[in-house]
């Protein structure tokens, strides 16, 4: 259970209406929630009228005197009334029956002061806490009490006793900020006393929202900020909305959900929860700024704020130990605070409960290694990642990169990588294209490409790109008789009608083979691009600078180089002609240098791919 208190120096800030809304909110997403119209003296809650219900109904003043009456905590099930509100209960007690002569007198009688001093009334108190946590066996998750305004014995207990949380509300004038500044030092000493401490959320409300050119409001804001809120921000700010839905007395999130009014309630909702670590949204919300919270205490030189978050995510996860989201949260959370050990821990979590596996495996299995002699967990993880068929690009690949670093066997997980179902065809050519990197791998995916383009069952189109990189592989492993086979096999009988992209690669291949550039292939080739749109990529600049230089045409082909680096960036990684492999852009540049050499010396042109010894599958 969870306890907040709305209180307001001065009324007319919109306070009650942000308890009605935020309590129709939590109510709406399964929340069990108890409403306590602590504003004795001008009770209003049951004037809404989703709590009608508890219009003329004994409440807190009846539950107070009748304790007074007889020494003994009455039954609090007997002074709370269950409402309606869109089919989700909210309960309510109420202040009392305020609209009879005796409940003025009742109130009246009460002294607050020797209810505490002489009548046990911290003892009473506690005992009704423990009541609505025990409510009809199950107790309620939040209970959000209307305190009353001002300087008054009620007002402490609502903001120093029964609240884990009090959202203090004012309109931001010199009367209010003045008003609260010993209402909240009074609380922040409590404070000092407590085990469990007090969350104060800070909220300006009913602020104009207007143009401030001469910064008036902005001076009130940043004073308040500093007499309140120690210079830090405020919870959220609630503007002043215009709309005669207000005074209908209905919650204005369920009228006007998607309202900026509604959105703000709401904002300032999230914070409320987020300080309930017991709450699952609130402990998710609380460990996604976790990052954002370091960094700033980082920048502030702050080591005290890093070690209660630090003790916050672990209290998190001590409080939800079986929720996987959490624990994926925490290990991102421990992950900024620099804490592998316990980030593994929960990462194990998120796995044994199921959620985000892939992802928190290829974590766990790179954190492990950092962290341990023994790479066989890591190998583990890394493997099981490659192994699912759930696994995506941005599992698969990074666990790939760092298994070949790992394991001279890394070529075996990876086949089972690439044996993945017809659907994932767009994730496979990802993984191949990553795989292209390295040499070694090419004869695997040429063999898993083979395979799928022959398969009928697949889309024309798909067993088309599956060829084509197929081809590509061939080539890189050396297989240059059976990258020819497959360009003629499904291309027509006159090679000069090839697609230029297969014509190319038939030429590649056949200079492999017989150790001199076909003539023919190369200028048909150069003819039919000069016919395309001069547009051409980094790729096809180099394919035609390696072109001219099998024909002997060193200047075009150092021109074709020239465009080929213009047109390179940094940091992309691009198909090299001369390797048959994907490449780094920083490899690239040196293999475009290494053709503008030889073009420059006429020397006589073998390209490294044509080098390799063939090497295919068995």
């Amino acid at each position: 259970m969870y306890v907040v208190t709305f209180y307001s120096y001065k009324g007319g800030v919109g306070r009650t209406l942000a308890l009605v809304n935020i309590a129709a909110m939590l109510a709406e997403s399964g929340r069990k929630v108890l409403a306590v119209d602590f504003d004795l003296e001008a009770p209003s809650l049951p004037s809404f009228d989703i709590f009608q219900n508890a219009r003329n109904s004994q409440g807190l003043v009846d539950y107070v005197s009748s304790y007074r009456n007889t020494g003994i905590a009455p039954n609090c099930e007997e002074f709370i009334v269950e409402c309606d509100v869109k089919n989700n209960p909210i309960w309510v007690m109420p202040a009392g029956r305020h609209s009879d002569g005796s409940y003025t007198d009742d109130l009246n009688s009460i002294d607050w002061s020797i209810l505490y001093e002489k009548q046990d009334g911290y003892l009473f108190f506690e005992d009704m806490k423990q009541q609505w946590a025990q409510y009809k066996g199950h107790g309620f998750d939040y209970v959000l009490i209307d305190s009353r305004t001002g300087h008054t014995d009620v007002g402490g207990i609502c903001t120093r006793h029964l609240p884990d949380a009090v959202s203090i509300m004012f309109l931001p004038n010199d009367s209010n900020i003045t008003g609260l500044t010993p209402i909240v030092k009074s609380i922040r000493d409590e404070n000092q006393d407590r085990h469990s401490k007090i969350d104060l959320h800070i909220t300006p409300t009913n602020v104009p929202d207007l143009d401030d050119e001469k910064g008036i409001l902005a001076e009130l804001l940043h004073d308040a900020s500093e007499k309140l809120n120690k210079s830090q921000e405020f919870s959220t700010t609630i503007h002043h909305y215009q709309s005669l839905d207000i005074l209908s007395k209905s919650p204005f999130s369920i009228a006007r959900p998607n309202s900026k009014l509604s959105r703000e309630l709401d904002e300032l909702r999230l914070k409320i929860v987020g300080r309930n670590l017991a709450d699952r949204e609130g402990a998710l919300y609380t460990l996604s700024l976790v990052p954002s919270e370091l960094d700033t205490a980082r920048q502030q030189g702050n080591v005290e704020k890093r070690e209660r978050l630090h003790e916050q995510t672990r209290n998190i996860l001590f409080l939800h130990p079986n929720d996987g989201e959490v624990g994926f949260l925490a290990a991102q959370a421990f992950d900024a605070l620099g804490d592998q050990s316990e980030e593994i821990e929960a990462l194990s979590i998120a796995i044994d409960c199921g959620h985000e596996i892939d992802r928190a495996r290829l974590i766990r299995g790179v954190k492990s290694l950092s962290s341990s002699d023994s790479t066989r967990d890591s190998l583990a993880d890394l493997v099981a990642v490659l192994r699912s068929k759930t696994a995506t690009v941005f599992e698969l690949i990074p666990a790939i990169q760092v298994l070949k670093e790992l394991s001279d066997e890394w070529l075996a997980a990876v086949a089972v990588a690439l044996d993945r179902p017809d659907e994932q065809f767009a994730i496979l050519l990802s993984v191949v294209s990553n795989l292209m990197l390295w040499r070694e791998a090419t004869p695997l995916c040429a063999q898993r490409l083979l395979e799928l383009s022959n398969f009928s069952g697949m889309p024309t189109d798909q067993r088309t790109q599956a060829r084509n990189y197929a081809i590509l592989c061939l080539i890189a492993s050396g297989q240059f008789h059976q990258a020819i086979e497959h360009i003629d096999k499904f291309s027509t009988s006159d090679p000069s009608e090839y697609v230029v992209e297969n014509l190319f690669n038939r030429a590649m291949a056949t200079w492999a083979i017989d150790g001199e550039p076909p003539i023919e292939l190369l200028q048909n080739i150069i003819e039919r691009a000069e016919a395309r749109n001069s547009n051409l990529s980094v790729n096809a600049r180099q394919c035609l600078g390696l072109a001219q230089m099998g024909l002997g045409a060193h200047d075009e082909a150092i021109e074709q180089i020239s465009i080929a680096e213009q047109l390179l960036k940094p940091g992309e990684t691009v198909f090299s002609c001369w390797t048959y492999l994907n490449t780094p852009s920083e490899e690239l540049t040196q293999q475009l240098q290494d053709m503008r050499t030889l073009a420059n010396e006429g020397s006589k042109v073998i390209p490294p791919f044509m080098q390799v010894e063939e090497n295919h599958l068995d």
